[in-house]
C-alpha cells in the first residue's frame, strides 16, 4: 500500500474519492476515510466525522460516509466485514 500514501497515485486516489463523496451525499453529511488520511473532510469544507482519529475500534464514530479504499492486491474483506458489524450493532 505504500506507494499509494503519496505522489501522483495518492493524488489520483484523493480525487476519485472526493468525485464520489460529492456525487453520493450531501454537503452537510461526515466523511470518514479508512485509510492514513482522511483528507475530505478539509478539502470538500464537510464537518469532520465524530469520534476522533481513523481507526476501527468499537465504534466507527456518528460518520454518515465511510470510504474504503480498493488499492490493487489489497484484501478489502477484513474491513469490509468489520465495517458492516459496526453498521449492522447500529441498526
Amino acid at each position: 500500500m505504500g506507494r499509494y500514501e503519496n505522489g501522483e497515485l495518492f493524488v489520483r486516489y484523493t480525487e476519485e474519492g472526493m468525485d464520489l463523496v460529492k456525487t453520493h451525499s450531501g454537503p452537510n453529511e461526515s466523511v470518514r476515510s479508512m485509510t492514513n488520511t482522511n483528507p475530505f473532510s478539509y478539502a470538500l469544507l464537510r464537518p469532520p466525522p465524530p469520534g476522533g482519529a481513523v481507526d476501527i475500534n468499537p465504534a466507527l464514530g456518528d460518520v454518515d460516509l465511510i470510504l474504503i479504499p480498493n488499492f490493487p492486491g489489497l484484501d478489502l474483506d477484513p474491513t469490509i466485514q468489520l465495517v458492516a458489524f459496526e453498521v449492522s450493532r447500529r441498526s
